[in-house]
């Protein structure tokens, strides 16, 4: 199955998806900082990142531009639920604009979550 970089600073959700695309066979590696994700990302082959879009130092934006730019190939998912200055439509809207092969809003279902993964592991983006 896919090797599967997710990065978020709250540390219950890289654990959270983690198991989730575990059960599907899938090797997940957490981070829980845009600069610790790319760093996973560059140690071995990816085949997905998932990335928050709202965290303070590095944000998912900076994320998926760093990806597009060290790994054009890898796919991306950008997910958020939204912020104090910027809504979860806008932060996402934001994210495919700069790179984002898919968006997820906060919060999402398990079978959400599994058909994205799908849909953009396959080419169906």
């Amino acid at each position: 199955m896919a090797r599967i970089v997710v990065i978020d600073d709250d540390p219950a959700i890289p654990r959270m998806l983690s198991a989730m695309l575990a059960e599907c066979g899938h090797e997940v590696v957490e981070a829980r900082s845009g600069k610790y994700g790319i760093k996973a990302l560059l140690s071995a082959p990816t085949d997905l990142v998932i990335t928050d879009i709202l965290m303070p130092e590095q944000d998912g934006l900076a994320v998926i531009r760093e990806v597009r730019r060290v790994s054009p190939l890898v796919k991306v998912i950008g997910m958020s639920g939204g912020g104090r200055t910027l809504s979860s439509a806008l932060s996402l809207n934001v994210a495919e604009k700069v790179g984002a092969d898919a968006t997820l809003p906060k919060p999402f279902s398990m079978e959400e979550l599994f058909q994205t993964v799908d849909r953009v592991l396959n080419g169906r983006s």
